[in-house]
């Protein structure tokens, strides 16, 4: 993968990363230990079906253990 375009911040990342893939499917996970990589599996189980799956602690039903500090 080539460095990172456009700057140091996350979306800059972000950004790079899908102008660089070339799967057929993308997943995304934050590398700060804050997720469960345990959970990719049921993710995974929805590729077929939609377009987008996300995991949020912002959509119904999504929770975090995080500290109070890091939940906006």
């Amino acid at each position: 993968m080539s460095p990172r375009r456009g700057g140091s911040l996350y979306g800059h990342a972000i950004r790079t990363a899908l102008e660089e893939a070339r799967g057929e499917w993308i997943i995304f996970m934050d590398a700060d230990g804050s997720h469960n990589p345990g959970f990719l599996p049921e993710l995974w189980r929805f590729r077929d079906n939609f377009d987008l799956v996300i995991a949020s602690r912002y959509v119904r039903g999504g929770k975090t253990e995080n500290p109070a500090v890091l939940i906006f």
